[in-house]
Parts: C-alpha cells; sequence; structure tokens
C-alpha cells in the first residue's frame, strides 16, 4: 500500500536555515506491506518506528528521493 504523508520540520544540517521565513513542509510518499497475521497495533508500531528512522531525511525534495531509489535511471539493454 502506498500513501503520502506531509512532514514539516527545519533540520539544522541546511545552511542559512536559521534565516529562511515559512512554511517547511514536504509531501512523501510512504510505502508499507501489509502481512497477514500481523495486529494493528504491531502494524502501527512498525511503522512509527520505520518514519522515526527517516525523520532526518525528510527535507528532501521528491526527485532526491527518486534519485536515490534509482527512479528515472537508464537501464542498458546490453
Amino acid at each position: 500500500m502506498v500513501f503520502g504523508i506531509t512532514v514539516a520540520g527545519r533540520p539544522a544540517e541546511i545552511a542559512g536555515i536559521e534565516q529562511m521565513v515559512g512554511l517547511f513542509i514536504n509531501t512523501l510518499p510512504v510505502r508499507v506491506q501489509l502481512a497477514g497475521g500481523e495486529g494493528v497495533r504491531g502494524w502501527l508500531a512498525g511503522l512509527q518506528e520505520q518514519q522515526s528512522r527517516l525523520m532526518a531525511h525528510q527535507h528532501l525534495e521528491l526527485v532526491e528521493i527518486h534519485a536515490f531509489g534509482g527512479v528515472g535511471r537508464s537501464v542498458s539493454t546490453r
């Protein structure tokens, strides 16, 4: 299942972030797999843990995320 999640934040790693004005939000795709036999509580706990590990990267643009995942790379036919 894939859905979008809206995130907000001002990562200190971005140069000059303390002087920028405006709302820093980003909508990111979230892909989850539903395993048979797993309860809702376990599934939600796993999703929360996964999203917590990704917080440091939530400021990336979707184009950058695609590039890291290999989306848009040309495939060699050789």
